[in-house]
C-alpha cells in the first residue's frame, strides 16, 4: 500500500490517500464494488476519493494515481488461488440455513446477487464453527471478511457462494409443506466452478479506467 499526498489543480493541499499497489491491498468490500458498480470510477473505490475530489486533482497527481492503480494488473490471477480445506458443504446443510440465505437474497431487492456472497460465507461458516445459528457472530464474521484482503478471502467466499448457486439451480421448486429435494456433495469443481467464478471477473473494470 502506498500513501500519496494530493494537491488540487490550484496548488492547494487536498489530503493523503492510501493507494493499493497489489490486489492484496484491496479489500473484499472494495472488490465487490468494482464488480457491481460499473459507473463508479475505480479510482474513487480504491482510494476513497469523492468525484468532486477527483475532478479537482492536479493533473500530475491524477496521472500518478492512474499509473499506480494500473500496476494492479488483471484480477484474473485470483482464479488461480485455491480455497481452504474443510469448508462447509452447502448441499449438506440444514433447510433452515437455506431459508435464511433465501431471505437475505430477497432483501437485496434487485441488487447484484454476488453482494450476498459475504453473508452466505458467514452464514454457513459460522454455523460450521459454532454448531448453531448465531446472528451476532454471523454479522461479526461478515464484517471481518468484507474488510479482509480479497486475495485471502475471495477463494473461500466464492467457493461457498458457488456451492449455493449449484444447490439452488439443482433444487426444483417445492410447496413449503413438503420436504424439498436437496443435493449433497455440492462442492463445485472443475470447469463448472471456473465458470461460476469467472462470470464475475469478466465484469470487473480495469483499475486504470478512473475517469
Amino acid at each position: 500500500m502506498l500513501t500519496v499526498t494530493l494537491t488540487t489543480a490550484t496548488g492547494q493541499p487536498l489530503r493523503q490517500v492510501p493507494v493499493p499497489t497489489s490486489w492484496a491491498d484491496v479489500t473484499l468490500a472494495q472488490y465487490l464494488r468494482l464488480v457491481t458498480e460499473p459507473d463508479t470510477p475505480p479510482m474513487s473505490i480504491l482510494t476513497g476519493l469523492s468525484m468532486e475530489e477527483i475532478d479537482s486533482l492536479a493533473v500530475q497527481d491524477g496521472l500518478r494515481l492512474s499509473t499506480v492503480l494500473g500496476s494492479l494488473g488483471s484480477d484474473t490471477q485470483l482464479l488461480n488461488r485455491q480455497e481452504s480445506e474443510g469448508l462447509p458443504d452447502v448441499g449438506s446443510s440444514s433447510y433452515g440455513l437455506h431459508i435464511l440465505a433465501m431471505q437475505h437474497l430477497q432483501a437485496l431487492d434487485g441488487k447484484a446477487e454476488i453482494l450476498a456472497a459475504p453473508y452466505l460465507y458467514a452464514l454457513y461458516r459460522s454455523h460450521q464453527l459454532y454448531g448453531k445459528h448465531d446472528a451476532q457472530k454471523l454479522e461479526q464474521m461478515r464484517q471481518a471478511v468484507l474488510g479482509s484482503p480479497v486475495t485471502e478471502v475471495w477463494p473461500d467466499v466464492v467457493f461457498i457462494y458457488g456451492g449455493w448457486l449449484l444447490l439452488t439451480s439443482a433444487t426444483p421448486p417445492a410447496p413449503v409443506t413438503t420436504t424439498p429435494k436437496t443435493t449433497t456433495g455440492s462442492k463445485p469443481a472443475g470447469k463448472i466452478w471456473q465458470r461460476v467464478s469467472a462470470r464475475f471477473f469478466r465484469s470487473t473494470p480495469s483499475p486504470t479506467a478512473c475517469a
